[in-house]
């Protein structure tokens, strides 16, 4: 939930491109971010072979828009989405796992052209 009673790292509006460095478990940590106008959102989740990360994306409605587990023949993770404006928020977990693992997240926003 966005009511601050669980731990949430805001990353704020998404205007291009955010890379956030992580470590994961089992455990999800969330993200959250805003979106000002439609377009697609592409996130990925890389390990570079040292892990299998997840990651599963509601809006702020509480409806799950995107799943994914494996991507590209890897066993990272990237979700590509359309957007409406508005507060989405991201978990990311590693699954089999009980260690920590170094995690890359990239966060990138397109627009349609004008």
């Amino acid at each position: 939930p966005l009511d601050g009673s669980y731990p949430v790292i805001a990353l704020g509006a998404l205007n291009s491109r955010v890379r956030q460095d992580l470590m994961t478990s089992d455990t999800y940590t969330w993200f959250s971010f805003d979106v000002a106008e439609g377009g697609l959102v592409v996130i990925d989740a890389v390990t570079n072979g040292m892990g299998d990360p997840q990651i599963v994306l509601f809006d702020d409605f509480g409806r799950q828009i995107a799943y994914n587990d494996d991507a590209n023949n890897t066993l990272d993770s990237m979700i590509a989405a359309r957007v409406l404006p508005g507060t989405y928020v991201l978990g990311v977990a590693q699954l089999y796992s009980d260690t920590q693992v170094m995690t890359r997240m990239l966060f990138e926003r397109y627009v349609p052209g004008k």
